[in-house]
């Protein structure tokens, strides 16, 4: 069992990568932030309703505070390729969202599993019933962005009640006015578990620390492995006084 997780950790993190849209350049920074914003009157539970082109599904943010300036965002999702090959998942990783100055709705997101920071803006929301969340995140040297990862989360507060045109429309509004393309696709809550029904349950922040753990542990067993290597070619070496050639020699300057 501890395998099976170790493994679908391993994929969760390689689909944390592939989730957003990528396009080049660096992040377009959006210029129609919402204005108002009201952090504490956005905590709670959040269920994602379209996003662009999503791999998960059952996607739900949930926001708390975390003092002055700082609010604490935990997602929880199924990752499909998972639950394709007949494994019941429940995934959670957490990120610290900062105020970045006067504006509330500006922030910059940070998470466990990912050395980058990201955008994160909130584009529109009346706190009781739908947010469009933007974020993007630039990928590359840090003052040469290769391309830029980006999405636009459309939220609800009740994943049973449909998306309304109204809705849609100040979303695709907020989106204009911000020069973001449409690119959202539905999300699926059907199906969803709990961690407890699951089959697997993995807080992929705690995934990220082990896989950093282990790629430490790995990179001291290759140092230490070139090293015994180097001394088995070094102990190999002429020995002036005789004129003798070692076997490895030899076979080195063998033709096969």
């Amino acid at each position: 069992m501890e395998l099976l997780r170790s493994a679908c950790g391993v994929l969760v993190l390689a689909a944390l990568a592939t989730a957003h849209v990528n396009h080049r350049s660096s992040c377009p920074i959006p210029t129609h932030p919402m204005k108002g914003f009201v952090p504490n009157k956005f905590l709670g539970e959040w269920y994602v309703m379209r996003a662009f082109d999503p791999d998960v599904s059952c996607l739900v943010f949930n926001y708390t505070t975390c003092g002055e300036g700082c609010l604490r965002v935990v997602e929880t999702k199924k990752i499909d390729l998972i639950d394709n090959i007949g494994i019941s998942n429940v995934y959670q990783t957490e990120g610290t969202l900062k105020i970045d100055g006067s504006e509330p709705s500006e922030m910059t997101a940070s998470f466990t599993t990912n050395p980058r920071s990201a955008l994160y803006t909130v584009l529109a929301t009346d706190y009781t019933s739908f947010a469009a969340v933007y974020t993007c995140q630039n990928v590359g040297l840090d003052a040469l962005p290769l391309y830029h990862r980006r999405d636009v989360y459309l939220l609800a507060r009740d994943r049973n009640t449909p998306v309304t045109p109204e809705v849609v429309e100040q979303v695709s509004a907020a989106m204009v006015a911000n020069m973001i393309e449409d690119e959202f696709a539905p999300l699926d809550h059907n199906s969803c578990q709990s961690a407890e029904e699951a089959d697997v349950s993995v807080n992929v922040s705690k995934i990220g620390q082990r896989v950093s753990s282990v790629a430490s542990t790995v990179t001291e067993g290759l140092s230490k492995f070139a090293s015994s290597i180097a001394g088995i070619f070094s102990s190999s070496d002429p020995d002036p006084a005789s004129g003798s050639v070692s076997p490895l020699r030899r076979r080195r300057g063998a033709h096969f």
